[in-house]
């Protein structure tokens, strides 16, 4: 979440006039994360949250963000339910922008998840995976290998300002992430962007799952590996193991992976590293200082590649024999 696109309390008002949803009474910028901007916004004493489409977010897939959360909503899914205005739509356009107005969840992102925590959100994980298998929506990945490798075309002329061995590191791993189409694994809805910020918790508690803008078509289990490396490594990129035995046991409570898809679990660990290596590189290297946001700095997720470089490395070994 950041500002990229600025809105007025005026026009804030003006929108939510299309709702049924109470006098409007305020706004405020909600200045966390990287990809689009959002406000919290109050009318008739309800808290929600309004989200402009920015960057990656492409106008022709927010039907398609917006009913996969409609649809797990439904099912009691702890995710932000999109509200439809008079006329039953959920998509609109607010300062040229794409836009969508959902529930506003109670609860905070673990910035420094606990185990517990860290289970928890493995049973949420993949009671999202098997809750969204009969929805009919489909997205493909705009961020697998395809759009990786035009992120480090983009990049490539100023990568070595991150370090002169990261062209090489990277190539080789779009090499590796290139061969993974080929393989036949469970796949579908996934979130894709399952990030600790991204997951709220009262507590232990967990309260909700938000922030579905990455969602689309794809391995599960690559799903679960973006979490893993997300909530299981500190910002140096170190394993903790008592985390990531904790998520892939929860995970495995709910939705038990076949013994293929825990063979390719490095392989597509080491593919989501590079994804966000890519992608935060990107920001790093273009950030503009005028937007509210902080860019990430990408040297995590190089460190994090390098562990699962390791043979010896095996969190599910662990993990199941708890």
């Amino acid at each position: 979440m950041a500002v990229y696109t600025k809105v007025t309390p005026a026009e804030a008002s003006a929108f939510l006039q299309n709702f049924d949803l109470g006098a409007f009474q305020t706004l405020e910028p909600i200045r966390e994360g990287v990809e689009n901007t959002n406000y919290f916004v109050t009318a008739g004493n309800l808290r929600y949250v309004l989200t402009l489409f920015e960057k990656r977010v492409r106008a022709e897939d927010l039907s398609y963000y917006l009913e996969l959360k409609t649809a797990l909503a439904a099912k009691n899914f702890p995710c932000p339910r999109p509200l439809a205005d008079r006329a039953g739509k959920t998509a609109h356009m607010l300062n040229e922008k794409p836009a969508a107005l959902v529930s506003f969840l109670n609860g905070k992102g673990a910035a420094s998840p606990s185990a517990a925590q860290c289970f928890s959100a493995g049973q949420a994980l993949a009671r999202m995976h098997l809750l969204s298998a009969d929805f009919s929506g489909r997205r493909e990945n705009g961020l697998s290998y395809a759009g990786c490798a035009e992120i480090y075309r983009k990049i490539a002329p100023r990568l070595s300002e991150l370090g002169a061995e990261k062209t090489a590191f990277t190539e080789t791993a779009l090499q590796e992430f290139q061969s993974l189409a080929a393989l036949s694994l469970p796949r579908g809805h996934i979130h894709a962007d399952y990030f600790p910020d991204n997951v709220l918790f009262d507590g232990d508690q967990l309260t909700g799952v938000i922030d579905f803008y990455f969602a689309c078509d794809d391995y599960y289990m690559y799903d679960l590996a973006i979490a893993f490396s997300a909530w299981c490594f500190d910002g140096a990129g170190e394993y903790h193991a008592s985390r990531g035995e904790a998520m892939l046991r929860g995970y495995a409570e709910i939705r038990m992976p076949g013994e293929a898809e825990i063979a390719a679990f490095a392989a597509l660990s080491r593919a989501s590293a590079i994804r966000f290596f890519l992608t935060r590189a990107h920001d790093w290297l273009f950030h503009n200082d005028e937007n509210f946001v902080t860019p990430k700095n990408p040297e995590e997720y190089y460190r994090v590649y390098q562990q699962w470089l390791n043979p010896n490395f095996q969190p599910w070994r662990g993990a199941l024999a708890a």
